[in-house]
């Protein structure tokens, strides 16, 4: 009998409580929402600048001593621990394990992207709440900002481009973070003024 994967269900990712591990303090919230933590951990520095030479009881220096002559090859030298402060966030894996996150800043390209989404944002709801208030379908308002539509509300059959920008407004509205950082074509819209 043949084994069927198609007839297994998936399993869906395990996500676990963010619970901060012993001795973390909480300091700040980071600019996406998460949780900043900062704790003081156990470390050795291993590089060889940082190893001192060892000393016995008398102060003098410890050499390894080679095994069948006994002269001095070379000194022992040891690693000093200290404490350190780090500075990080939480994650879920997926696994139903919450792992820690070092150098999570965000960069400068991070923090406009950021901006850029939630300027799109932004924009998508001030456009739908007054396109509502006016009683406007997304159809109706990109072809009146592309001068397609009559003033006198008579439908002018919609182009390919018409329908393209209708479905970019519609899906920016169902899904802000839709549409690309690429430049879109921008047209300044006037408001009505009567006369």
């Amino acid at each position: 009998m043949a084994f069927q994967t198609d007839r297994m269900p998936k399993i869906p990712p395990i996500k676990s409580e963010l619970i901060p591990p012993r001795g973390a303090q909480h300091v700040g919230i980071h600019e996406d929402g998460r949780i900043i933590y900062e704790m003081k951990v156990f470390d050795v520095d291993s590089t060889k600048a940082a190893k001192t030479v060892k000393l016995d009881a008398k102060g003098e220096e410890v050499w390894a001593k080679h095994p069948t002559t006994g002269e001095n090859l070379y000194p022992v030298l040891v690693t000093t621990p200290y404490f350190k402060t780090i500075r990080f966030v939480l994650f879920n894996d997926g696994n139903g394990n919450v792992r820690l996150q070092q150098g999570f800043e965000t960069s400068a390209e991070d923090r406009a992207e950021l901006a850029q989404i939630k300027a799109r944002q932004a924009f998508a709801a001030d456009l739908s709440e007054e396109a509502v208030r006016r009683g406007l379908t997304a159809r109706e308002l990109v072809g009146k900002i592309l001068g397609e539509v009559a003033d006198d509300d008579e439908h002018v059959e919609a182009s390919d481009e018409l329908e393209e920008l209708v479905t970019e407004v519609e899906s920016m509205i169902d899904d802000p973070l839709a549409g690309g950082a690429d430049e879109k074509r921008v047209t300044e819209v006037t408001p009505e003024t009567e006369d």
